[in-house]
């Protein structure tokens, strides 16, 4: 990444060093900002969050909210964490992945952590709403 971003200077420099020309500057800035667009959407929105009772996904394009009772299960994997609900459906969190070779050798990885953890949650909401459910017993 770090690579890429110092190429696009360099060719951003040169282009300005070369030309003083109106419309050269304004390419520039255009693909400067489409490129600051790109990084917002690609690599800052993504997350993965839980909001009281709710698993939050926000991908590319949209946000899910996911109750955390309705989750089945969690897998991290090269594609994304992906979250199962009870009734079959799933969605893939794109903002974790793990790595191909991370999974190939075994090693743990941030991902399968992030995993365990929301499955931990999963499971104390389950509790707390079949302890709030059941009638109290003198």
């Amino acid at each position: 990444m770090i690579g890429g971003n110092l190429w696009i200077g360099l060719v951003i420099a040169f282009m300005l060093a070369v030309t003083r020309d109106a419309w050269t500057i304004g390419w520039v800035a255009g693909f400067v900002a489409v490129g600051a667009a790109g990084s917002w959407v690609f690599i800052l929105r993504p997350w993965v969050g839980i909001d009281g009772d709710d698993l939050v996904v926000v991908n590319l394009v949209g946000e899910r909210r996911i109750s955390l009772i309705d989750v089945a299960w969690t897998e991290s994997g090269s594609a994304g964490l992906e979250i199962v609900k009870i009734d079959a459906s799933s969605v893939t969190a794109w903002a974790i992945q793990q790595g191909n070779l991370t999974a190939a050798l075994g090693r743990p990885s941030r991902s399968k952590e992030i995993a365990s953890e929301i499955q931990r949650k999963v499971t104390e909401a389950k509790v707390r709403s079949q302890a709030s459910s059941e009638p109290f017993r003198e």
